[in-house]
């Protein structure tokens, strides 16, 4: 059953992962993803990581599941600082959860008329013409 895990077909090929592979997902749970610092715990060059990542589609999942737990995680603990009033996390929580109603950094910028560019030439010209 623990094989079962650790193998997927994907079309007709089975795709399976090796313990280096499995202590490499280990390592980077618990360094919260982080790639770098992951690989040189587990000793595995970057190159590596990134070869894995584009050549073996159930390590990719398994890195993806990894990073969606981790931003699971994330929320939570600003869920919990929210539910205890920090006001930090309160603004952080409103400007991107609630930004459809103004808390948001975005300013929005209205035009109406139009908008002609001008060359080097014709803004120094617009420049004297206006200090007379």
């Amino acid at each position: 059953m623990a094989e079962q895990k650790n193998t997927s077909k994907i079309g007709e090929i089975v795709y399976k992962l090796k313990k280096r592979q499995r202590d490499f997902l280990k390592i980077f749970k618990n360094n919260m993803g982080l790639i770098h610092i992951s690989c040189d715990k587990a000793k595995v060059p970057p190159s590596t990581y990134y070869f894995w990542m584009d050549n073996n589609p159930l390590f990719k999942q398994k890195v993806e599941e990894i990073n969606k737990m981790i931003k699971d995680f994330g929320e939570g603990q600003l869920y919990q600082l929210v539910k205890e009033k920090n006001p930090q996390a309160v603004l952080h929580y409103n400007k991107t959860k609630n930004r459809d109603r103004g808390y948001g950094d975005v300013i929005e910028t209205r035009h109406s008329g139009e908008i002609s560019l001008l060359s080097k030439k014709e803004r120094q010209e617009q420049i004297k013409k206006l200090l007379g």
